[in-house]
C-alpha cells in the first residue's frame, strides 16, 4: 500500500514540476493529462536514453562536430549515446562504437595540431 502511495505522489510531483519547467522555458500552451494505468516508474526500464550532446554540422543546432569534438571547446570530445538526437529504435551500441573510432581519429589529429577539426557545414567523411 505504501508503494502505491509513493507512486501516486511521484506522479503528481512530476506533472507539476514538468509543467512549471515548460512555462519557465517559454511554453505558450501546456496540456496536463492523466498518466495511463500502465505508466510505472518502478522498476526502471531498460531504455536506451540518448540525446544531450547532439552531433551535427552546424554549431547553432548541435553540440559536437563529426569528430565528437565540442564546437565551443577544442580540447573536449564527447562520445556516447548522447550524440544521437533520438533513439533510432535499436540498441545503439554498434553506432556508439563507430563514434568512438571516429573520435579517436579526431583526438589523434587534435594532439598533433590543437584546433577545431571541423568547419560548420562539414559532414563526416567529406574532409
Amino acid at each position: 500500500m505504501i508503494q502505491l502511495f509513493i507512486k501516486l505522489v511521484f506522479k503528481i510531483i512530476a506533472v507539476c514540476l514538468i509543467e512549471e519547467i515548460l512555462v519557465e522555458m517559454g511554453a505558450v500552451e501546456t496540456d496536463r493529462r492523466e498518466l495511463t494505468e500502465h505508466f510505472d516508474i518502478f522498476p526502471a526500464h531498460n531504455d536506451h536514453i540518448v540525446g544531450g550532446t547532439i552531433i551535427g554540422a552546424d554549431p547553432e543546432t548541435s553540440v559536437v562536430n563529426n569528430y565528437l569534438q565540442i564546437w565551443d571547446e577544442d580540447n573536449v570530445f564527447v562520445i556516447g549515446g548522447s550524440n544521437f538526437p533520438h533513439n533510432g529504435g535499436y540498441n545503439p551500441t554498434g553506432t556508439v562504437g563507430a563514434f568512438a573510432y571516429r573520435a579517436a581519429e579526431g583526438i589523434k589529429m587534435y594532439l598533433k595540431d590543437n584546433r577545431q577539426l571541423a568547419e560548420a557545414g562539414e559532414v563526416a567523411g567529406a574532409n
